[in-house]
């Protein structure tokens, strides 16, 4: 018998996996609103339940209604800026062990742990395990559905296909794009298993009676005006394509993914790829007599056998596919974010490449691709790769405002109207009085309601630099000027009263 403490070994292995993707998550946490995060905010600090739902079935919110839900049910404990990315940061965090058993049952346990791992470093899943949006729960969501899925057929249980079937359900109501990996895992299920076919269809007809009462919000967000911006955002194309799909599989989803990584670390990024391809294809060349190649396959036991790994390559390809084939279809869809829902699949098929070459191959294919996301991991933690920093902003204006004084927000200008035009509104610890950029003579105005007082105005460089060089300002010296990093960096300058500077 082995020693106990060898037997052991994945747990706390595990463990301290489980506990660097809860440090690195929890570190980022508290970051300012930025973005479509404003959305969830608005929703989530609606009155009533009731009220959040309308807004979620109008056409400024163009996803199902559960991540906004548990956002909303998180505000009323505190905090609501900061507690409304709490059911992202949960799913986050539980999201990694259930790679690693998911691991176990297709691909094996050392494939599991690596692959654990690397959900763990991920920037991509790190980034979004502290958005306050549906993508951090649709992750997980899939993940619970896909392991209920694999538990159900090794069981037998109709227990286990009535919670395939709800956390399925579940994934829906939290993300459209989630569709995309439960099709796979359906598609996965009814191919290799002929006799798990009736109960199987059974379930996903369940699940999709109990999607119904949405169908009226699904069809009005189709219709979203909002879904024409995304047109515009990003054309569908195969630079679109390749970029976003390498920001979604190896990066970082804000930044470009030569922005965010060296030259250094792209190519050791490719270099372990290329490396771990020629151990597949050592290994698919029949070398099966070769001692040095790990085996990969689901744990003794397992109903799965060779088909363990064809799921995991089902999870992997389906947001990409599904993306893809909807954008050619309708709208473009294909963004990083939207490939969220193969995240678990993608991890597990990454972990798998690594190990299945010859030993020597395998260390230095794992050592350039995980080492490189662990020093993207801790990039992530950096100003420079966060949101903007709202609210350091923010904290300049009260600390200088006094009664009378004016603000003109150029953090989104043309956004009145919008949720996003509130992104300074919810930094801000007073209310004050605030002009929105949207036009030229907003500057105007601004000047004019600031006469005898100071005038603050806030938002990227780009644009303030243009505020500043406008003919209401022309000549005159803000007496502070204060700019924050972030992905987007934030700048405020502050005019004292006219003549005064």
């Amino acid at each position: 018998m082995p020693p106990a403490s060898r037997t052991n070994a994945p747990a706390w292995i595990l463990g301290a996996i489980v506990a660097l993707a809860a440090g690195l998550r929890i570190y980022a946490l508290d970051q300012s609103l930025y973005g479509d995060e404003l959305w969830a905010h608005v929703g989530a600090t609606s009155p009533s339940f009731g009220e959040m739902l309308d807004f979620v079935r109008s056409d400024q919110e163009i996803t199902p209604p559960l991540y906004t839900s548990f956002a909303y049910a998180a505000a009323k404990l505190g905090d609501a800026n900061l507690l409304i990315r709490l059911p992202s940061l949960l799913a986050g965090i539980a999201t990694i062990p259930l790679v690693y058993v998911i691991g176990i049952r297709t691909v094996g346990r050392r494939v599991a742990l690596l692959a654990a791992l690397i959900a763990a470093i991920s920037p991509f899943l790190a980034f979004y395990s502290v958005e306050a949006r549906a993508y951090s729960l649709s992750i997980f969501l899939v993940a619970s559905s896909t392991l209920l899925m694999l538990l159900a057929l090794e069981r037998r249980s109709a227990g286990w296909w009535v919670g395939y079937a709800a956390f399925s359900c579940a994934a829906m109501y939290t993300h459209y794009t989630s569709s995309f990996a439960l099709a796979a895992q359906l598609i996965w299920l009814l191919w290799l298993f002929p006799d798990a076919r009736k109960p199987a269809l059974l379930a996903n007809l369940g699940a999709a009676i109990a999607f119904l009462p949405w169908i009226p919000g699904f069809r009005e967000d189709l219709d979203s005006p909002s879904r024409e911006f995304f047109e515009q955002l990003a054309p569908f194309d195969l630079d679109g394509v390749t970029e976003f799909t390498a920001r979604w599989a190896l990066g970082h989803p804000a930044p470009a993914f030569g922005d965010f990584w060296s030259t250094a670390a792209a190519v050791a990024l490719s270099a372990g790829l290329v490396i771990a391809l020629a151990g597949l294809a050592y290994r698919l060349r029949g070398r099966g007599d070769d001692e040095s190649l790990e085996p990969i396959r689901p744990e003794a036991g397992s109903l799965l056998g060779q088909r363990g790994a064809a799921l995991v390559c089902a999870l992997a390809v389906a947001g990409p596919v599904g993306c893809f084939l909807a954008s050619v279809l309708s709208e473009n869809q294909f963004f990083p974010r939207n490939l969220a829902a193969s995240s678990v699949g993608w991890s597990i098929a990454l972990a798998a490449l690594l190990l299945a070459g010859p030993r020597a191959g395998r260390l230095v294919a794992s050592f350039l691709v995980v080492g490189t996301l662990a020093f993207g991991a801790v990039m992530t933690t950096q100003s420079r790769w966060q949101r903007p920093d709202i609210e350091a902003a923010a904290a300049v204006i009260d600390a200088e405002w006094r009664e009378g004084d004016v603000v003109l927000d150029a953090l989104a200008p043309g956004s009145t109207g919008s949720p996003i035009a509130e992104t300074l509104d919810v930094a801000l610890a007073e209310p004050r009085e605030t002009i929105d950029l949207n036009s030229a003579g907003d500057v105007a105005t601004a000047t004019e309601a600031a006469a005898g007082a100071k005038l603050f105005v806030v938002g990227p460089p780009f644009v303030v630099d243009g505020v500043r060089e406008s003919a209401e300002l022309a000549g005159r010296e803000p007496i502070i000027e204060r700019s924050f990093p972030g992905l987007l960096e934030t700048r405020v300058l502050v005019y004292g009263p006219s003549g005064t500077e």
